[in-house]
Formats: structure tokens, C-alpha cells, sequence
């Protein structure tokens, strides 16, 4: 079975070769936070995998824990504090084994060992931290070319204009629409983007 090195250099120069189109950088381009949060993977264990290079070899239960592990740190609850305000807090062991169906015992235990779920908790697990179904089986080159090829290349041929005869978007603005991905501006905030533009324009 291939480990998914291979498909993910082809997928890097599908990306460098848009990039080179729109007189774009890698580092213009891609939000090394975001690729690691949605890949479940460590900023360091992403830009060794963009870099064209292998991770350590491991047993693939490892991978399994890292991403487990991964999520537990990043995915956080919506809680009340005890004057209630409002903060975000790591899942308990409990509401964890909750959720697949086990014990605090059992994920702890998972956890030490780095044992292999089954592919029954591994779904449960997915659906609780709201994630892929596949992530958690895949090798991380897979995972990185997955996300790249859904939604990264998309992206950047949608602002590019590939395949339309309408005006190309400029590199600058493409930065920008990059840079604020899927965040909800505020009425204000999106008005004082546009002010702050148009005084650049001006000074131009």
C-alpha cells in the first residue's frame, strides 16, 4: 500500500505550477496553522511534508495517537467559567469515552500504548471532534495531499479566475482574500477593511 509520498509531490507541483501563474509564493499561499490544524499535524511535521521531505518512519498506530492526541489539544469545548463567562476548555477524558462508547480507563490506556481503534470507535471518534471520517486513517501525506487538492487548489484557481474569461483577480487582493479564508467580518470590521484600501489606493 502506498504511503502517499508520491501523490502528494505530484499534488506540490500542480501547486507550485498555479502558484508560478499568478506570480505567487508557496508562503503567500498556504496558512501553515491552518494546514496543520485541519491535517491534525504539527506546524514542524507540515513544513517537512511541503518541503518534499519524509517524516520519521513509525508504526501507523503512532499516527493514529498523534491525531487523537492533536485533537484533544486543538478541538475545545464551549464552557461557562464559575462567574459565567464564557471560555473554551479541552474535552475531558470522560466526555470523550463518552462519546465512542468506552471508559476514561480505555482512552488513557489507548493513549499509553498507542493502541489502534477500531474502525467502529474511529468513526464515533471523528463525528465527536468533528473531523474527516477518513482522517484518522490516513498516513500524513495523505492527509496533507487531501486537503490541498479539496481545498487549497480550489481556492486559489477560484480566485485566480481559472477557466473564466472574466477579469483575473490581482496578486495583492488574492493575499488578502487568502489571508481571512472562511472568517465572518463584522459589518464594522468589513467597512474599515474597505477604508483602510481605499487609503492605500490613494497613496498609490
Amino acid at each position: 500500500m502506498s504511503d502517499g509520498y508520491d501523490r502528494l509531490a505530484e499534488t506540490l507541483d500542480i501547486l507550485d505550477e498555479l502558484l508560478s501563474e499568478m506570480d505567487m509564493k508557496r508562503s503567500d499561499a498556504l496558512d501553515l496553522g491552518r494546514l496543520s490544524h485541519e491535517a491534525c499535524l504539527r506546524e514542524s511535521a507540515v513544513e517537512t511534508l511541503l518541503a518534499g521531505r519524509r517524516l520519521p518512519e513509525v508504526e501507523f498506530r503512532y499516527t493514529v495517537v498523534d491525531k487523537i492526541k492533536f485533537l484533544m489539544e486543538t478541538r475545545l469545548k464551549k464552557d461557562k467559567d464559575s462567574i459565567g463567562r464564557e471560555r473554551l476548555r479541552p474535552y475531558s477524558a470522560a466526555e470523550i469515552a463518552r462519546a465512542v462508547d468506552k471508559t476514561p480507563q480505555w482512552l488513557s490506556l489507548l493513549l499509553k500504548k498507542a493502541s489502534t481503534p477500531s474502525l467502529e470507535t474511529t468513526g464515533k471518534l471523528s463525528k465527536f471532534f468533528d473531523v474527516p471520517s477518513n482522517l484518522l486513517l490516513e498516513w500524513p501525506p495523505e492527509t496533507l495531499t487531501r486537503i490541498l487538492n479539496s481545498r487549497v487548489i480550489p481556492e486559489l484557481r477560484d480566485a485566480h479566475g481559472c477557466g473564466t474569461d472574466g477579469p483575473r483577480v490581482p496578486p495583492q487582493a488574492m493575499k488578502l482574500a487568502l489571508r481571512l479564508g472562511n472568517a465572518k467580518l463584522k459589518p464594522a470590521q468589513e467597512e474599515a477593511l474597505h477604508l483602510f484600501i481605499d487609503s492605500i489606493k490613494a497613496s498609490l
